[in-house]
């Protein structure tokens, strides 16, 4: 069997999905309309990838895509151009997002791709709109890298029991960094353009000397979607299906509630 097609079948065997469920926890449309650019869209994939990441990082969030707004909101003209020349017709007027996918390297996405998958956004906090432009022409000039396929080897150690070691030691077992910069991960990609303007995610805190405090950024191979949630410089935004307060919560005497969307 050619290469290439052992290849294929194994990226296809790890991206095969489960079907959507009937509901999910996040209400997409108001998710949509309050998402800004440069905000990170965590994502609770159903592949079979997404399941092993999820029990390797203790977390829902399998997946991170950077949103950057319509193609009118990229300020410079030339990245612009350059962000067309990678939509399809289909989606040039969508909302949009940039990620890395496995088999699929660094791609343009429409946001209405994950309308029927649990979200959550992470914002980065008091990032100002030049800082903001900045990281998305980061991830722009990423697109068409391509993925990198040798993490396909490195996810087959979520198959030993690494999930029994300490959540530190794990992430370190997964985190081999990369020996070809021009190849990326959903996350590397992401901290990569932060870290690029010096917007922190997750660094090593210390200090040689008492109340000294020494910043070092972590490689950006080393992150997980899960990091944009846990970092203390992104603020998390929620929009759950049932937009109302738990006191005005349709509950019945059997102590089920009904609710109509």
């Amino acid at each position: 069997m050619p290469k290439n097609s052992m290849k294929e079948r194994i990226i296809q065997w790890l991206m095969k999905e489960t079907a959507a469920p009937r509901s999910t926890l996040s209400d997409f449309d108001r998710l949509r309309h309050v998402i800004h650019p440069c905000d990170v869209l965590l994502v609770e994939g159903r592949s079979r990838v997404g399941r092993y990441i999820r029990r390797f990082t203790a977390s829902p969030w399998t997946h991170a895509a950077l949103y950057i707004g319509h193609v009118q909101d990229i300020d410079d003209p030339i990245l612009r151009e350059h962000l067309i020349k990678h939509c399809s017709e289909e989606i040039k007027e969508d909302p949009l997002v940039i990620e890395s996918v496995l088999g699929q390297g660094t791609i343009v996405s429409s946001i209405k791709k994950y309308s029927e998958y649990h979200l959550r956004i992470a914002r980065p906090a008091g990032i100002s709109h030049q800082g903001a432009q900045q990281v998305i022409s980061h991830v722009i000039q990423r697109i068409g890298s391509s993925y990198d396929i040798s993490n396909i080897f490195e996810l087959a150690r979520l198959f030993a029991p690494w999930w029994l070691a300490p959540f530190l030691y794990r992430k370190r077992v997964l985190g081999v960094l990369p020996s070809n910069t021009n190849k990326e991960i959903c996350s590397s990609a992401i901290a990569e353009a932060f870290q690029s303007i010096q917007f922190p995610i997750l660094p090593l805190l210390n200090g040689e000397k008492e109340n000294e405090l020494k910043l070092t950024p972590i490689h950006p191979r080393l992150f997980a979607p899960c990091d944009f949630d846990f970092s203390p410089f992104f603020e998390i935004v929620k929009y759950p299906i049932i937009g109302m307060g738990y006191t005005s919560l349709p509950w019945t005497e059997s102590g089920a509630y009904q609710y109509h969307r």
